[in-house]
C-alpha cells in the first residue's frame, strides 16, 4: 500500500530521449535501510498535445540470486 510521506521525493524525466530506458528495482528484500520498494506513475503533461508521441511502458520480473 503507498501512503503519503513528506520525507519521499518524486523524479520526473522531462527530457528522456528514444534511446533511453529507465529501469526501476521494485523490490529488494534486504533490510538493512536501502529502499525496499519502488511505486511508479504516469500522468499528463499540461500543455502536450497529441502531436507529441506517447511514451511506452512494459514490465519484466526477474529474479536474481548471487
Amino acid at each position: 500500500m503507498a501512503l503519503y510521506d513528506s520525507g519521499q521525493r518524486w523524479y520526473y524525466f522531462s527530457e528522456m530521449r528514444m534511446d533511453e530506458a529507465l529501469v526501476f528495482k521494485t523490490f529488494d528484500s534486504e533490510v538493512d535501510g536501502r529502499a525496499r520498494f519502488t511505486i511508479h506513475t504516469s500522468f499528463q503533461v499540461a500543455g502536450v498535445g497529441d502531436e507529441v508521441a506517447a511514451r511506452e511502458s512494459i514490465e519484466t520480473r526477474c529474479f536474481l540470486f548471487f
